[in-house]
């Protein structure tokens, strides 16, 4: 009785031995990175706010392709920006590398923003300040209507306008914050502009579209009037890849205000 009582146990311990060391559910063995190889390995963008996929492979000392976590970072995030998912976005003028890393090894690529049309004055501080205030430029000096101005510092603040104004070319709006430029009761004038990322141009007198204004993101609010000259265009949404855009300033179009496929304009709490 005894023998075989023992010869039981034995089975049993056997068994139990048996199931731990085949446990199904237990992960397998990582294999380790020896290199990881970033596409595209050199981008260009020409406007703030342009967006570009960036992709990673990783290998194992075999050459094989494997699956692992990746971690994706900027030299330079005044330059470009880049999301936990390898999406690159320009955020200013300049050069930076993108880097895409894998256990303890990693590539980079090239990133170079040259804009079509490069500011020669912008807002230096992200803080709140009148269009007047000269120490709130970069020349230490007010812009003038032959001039190409951005506000385009992260953060939230606002600049407003304390007189008439009349700009040849301005870019309002950044990759992260609430970018606002307030015309009081004043008229602005703007030949050409550009509104991306969290730009908001709140009109509570008078803007005059006189050539063309790209409308990618961000919203034109407040109670005043935008007037679009005969001559003068509006491209809403315009390369952007913001599908709701908000107007709420009364529109006066004698020129052409082109809606791109897929973007809805918000108007006055309407479509």
């Amino acid at each position: 009785m005894y023998k075989k009582f023992l010869s039981l146990i034995i089975i049993l311990l056997s068994l139990i031995i048996v199931s731990c060391s085949d446990d199904p559910t237990s992960p397998p063995e990582e294999k380790p990175v020896n290199s990881v190889v970033i596409n595209p390995t050199e981008v260009t963008f020409d406007a703030i706010g342009q967006n570009k996929q960036f992709t990673a492979k990783v290998y194992d000392e075999n050459g094989g392709e494997i699956s692992t976590t990746l971690s994706w970072s900027s030299s330079n995030d005044n330059v470009v920006m880049i999301g936990s998912d390898g999406e690159a976005e320009a955020t200013g003028p300049g050069n930076a590398s993108i880097f895409v890393t894998a256990g303890e090894n990693s590539d980079s690529a090239k990133v170079t923003v040259e804009l079509a049309v490069e500011p020669e004055i912008w807002w230096v501080s992200a803080t709140s300040g009148n269009w007047s205030d000269a120490t709130k430029w970069n020349t230490g000096t007010v812009p003038q209507a032959d001039d190409t101005v951005a506000i385009t510092l992260e953060g939230d603040y606002t600049v407003t306008l304390t007189d008439n104004v009349t700009i040849s070319h301005i870019t309002l709006g950044a990759a992260t914050g609430t970018q606002k430029l307030a015309t009081g009761a004043n008229q602005l004038t703007i030949e050409e502009g550009k509104l991306t990322g969290g730009a908001e141009l709140l009109i509570d007198g008078t803007v005059i579209i006189t050539g063309k204004l790209d409308w990618k993101d961000g919203d034109i609010t407040g109670n005043g009037t935008m007037d679009v000259n005969r001559s003068a265009e509006v491209h809403a949404g315009s390369g952007g890849d913001d599908s709701n855009l908000t107007l709420k300033a009364t529109l006066i179009n004698n020129g052409v205000f082109a809606i791109v496929s897929g973007v809805t304009i918000n108007i006055n709490g309407g479509t």
